[in-house]
């Protein structure tokens, strides 16, 4: 029921969006008494923040769906570890990876991951004792407690040319369950 409510709320306010952008007149446009989060945290936006808000969320729906595809399941990453040592970098912060951590995994919290895919190899090799992966490379993965800040590194490597890296979505939660630690 909550969800249901919460999906109406969405299309009121989506309906709103899309009924603002279409008036004429005024630069300034009322949103007192739209249900949701928009009406307790804004008064009024103009036109402008209407068609960015519309542009933003529809660059969401882009990317989150690029995403999907950049997922690789506990199975597949599972497999990689079997056949070789692949590429994965834990983002979540040092103490969460003193709690435990995915065998042959490299801490790079992710406040760190654009500085470092931007770093010379040699830089890369002497920070994180590993070799820097190459662009190119399919058994890139990134990870972090439970897929957020994995999926948020995975697209910050994609952007500077690291399109073949993915998102272990299940984190590290899902491997210590399944693992039994």
């Amino acid at each position: 029921m909550a969800t249901e409510k919460k999906r109406k709320a969405l299309e009121d306010e989506s309906g709103f969006l899309a009924r603002a952008t279409q008036e004429r007149g005024a630069n300034r446009l009322p949103i007192f008494g739209i249900p949701g989060q928009l009406s307790s945290s804004l008064t009024s936006m103009n036109r402008d923040s209407v068609w960015t808000a519309g542009w933003t969320r529809a660059a969401a729906e882009r990317s989150s769906a690029n995403l999907i595809s950049k997922v690789i399941s506990y199975e597949e990453l599972k497999k990689l570890l079997q056949q070789g040592k692949p590429h994965v970098f834990d983002v979540r912060s040092a103490e969460e990876v003193a709690g435990g951590r995915i065998p042959d995994s490299i801490n790079i919290p992710v406040a760190e991951v654009e500085e470092a895919f931007k770093m010379d190899p040699e830089t890369f090799k002497a920070k994180y004792g590993v070799e820097k992966p190459q662009p190119d490379q399919e058994d890139l993965v990134f990870h972090c407690q439970m897929g957020r800040r994995g999926a948020r590194a995975t697209e910050l490597a994609a952007s500077l040319g690291y399109t073949k890296a993915r998102n272990f979505a299940g984190g590290y939660k899902e491997w210590s369950e399944k693992e039994g630690k």
